[in-house]
């Protein structure tokens, strides 16, 4: 059984491929019962590269797998505006069983430009004195925070550079609203 998706545009890069499958196998010798991904980046003429291919066995349980640019690169995979998907299920001689699904595909470009500055912690485009309550409570509840203002990123309040919002971020932060270096 094949799915092909329907066309579409990745010309820009930095993408990130994301679905749910399904699969059982009462086959899983040799990897020719299975679930095969390709991507064109030529339409419907292909060629078509092979970006995943999944041949174990996942029972009754649904899973989740992910393709990054990284990946894309590594496979000779070429962004263009006429990309396509196409999902192979495939079940060899002697027949076994073979049950497939797809679900919750996802294509998203990612963009790894911050959309708010650092200190901005309510998101409202300025970095000022209110910013200090949104950070606090970064600092004291993280998942407060994060229900508060979903659309805004917690490292937002990383100001020493470290990877996380905690207490080392408290003199950066106050220096920069202060007029001081900023990240």
């Amino acid at each position: 059984m094949r799915l092909t998706s329907s066309l579409f545009d990745l010309s820009a890069g930095n993408v990130l491929i994301s679905y749910d499958y399904f699969l059982r196998l009462t086959n899983t010798t040799g990897g020719v019962d299975r679930l095969l991904v390709e991507i064109s980046s030529n339409d419907l003429a292909g060629p078509w590269i092979e970006i995943a291919r999944h041949t174990t066995n996942g029972g009754l349980n649904w899973r989740n797998h992910q393709i990054d640019q990284p990946a894309l690169n590594a496979a000779g995979v070429t962004m263009t505006t006429a990309m396509r998907l196409r999902f192979t299920a495939n079940d060899t001689n002697p027949q076994s069983i073979n049950e497939a699904g797809l679900d919750a595909l996802s294509i998203t470009q990612i963009s790894c430009e911050p959309r708010f500055g650092p200190g901005d912690m309510n998101c409202d485009g300025a970095f000022n004195g209110g910013d200090i309550d949104p950070f606090f409570l970064a600092l004291g509840d993280p998942a407060a925070y994060t229900a508060q203002f979903p659309k805004c990123d917690i490292l937002l309040g990383d100001m020493n550079g470290d990877g996380s919002v905690n207490g080392g971020d408290i003199d950066p932060f106050f220096a920069c609203l202060g007029g001081g270096v900023c990240p």
